[in-house]
């Protein structure tokens, strides 16, 4: 049997849009889900230890949060959160590996095609570092 499907989540409108998706996944593939939340704390400057644990304690509160979501859709499936230092798209990717997920869950908001190129995307980085599958759920732009 195939690992857990891994949702990146992040708390935005697009990632909660994106969990009742991986939870209708991983219901009709008979696995569990893993909520995954990357970050990646700064490198130089001020208090970098008391910031990464601000980080920490904010992924700590998504997971709560995605976790009652995920009980609210289905409270059978088995869910667990996974909190990965590493670039966001980087720790998805880690984190699907590790589990050998069927299925990688991203929710996405098409922005300008500027924004795009500018700031890049957790989906573009995302597919780029994995050969395996990604479920995009497309919200609308703002």
């Amino acid at each position: 049997m195939a690992g857990e499907i891994v949702l990146g989540y992040d708390d935005t409108a697009e990632a909660r849009a994106a969990l009742p998706v991986a939870v209708t996944l991983a219901r009709s593939l008979g696995t569990g889900l893993v909520i995954g939340f990357g970050y990646e704390p700064p490198r130089s400057g001020g208090e970098v230890g008391a910031l990464r644990d601000q980080i920490e304690r904010l992924g700590e509160e998504f997971a709560a949060n995605a976790i009652a979501q995920v009980a609210a859709v289905d409270p059978l499936l088995a869910v667990r959160t996974e909190l990965v230092q590493d670039r966001p798209a980087m720790a998805i990717v880690r984190l699907a590996d590790s589990v050998d997920a069927p299925f990688i869950v991203l929710g996405h908001r098409q922005r300008h095609l500027l924004a795009e190129v500018f700031i890049g995307s957790l989906l573009e980085g995302v597919m780029s570092e994995t050969s395996r599958p990604v479920v995009v759920v497309q919200t609308p732009e703002d």
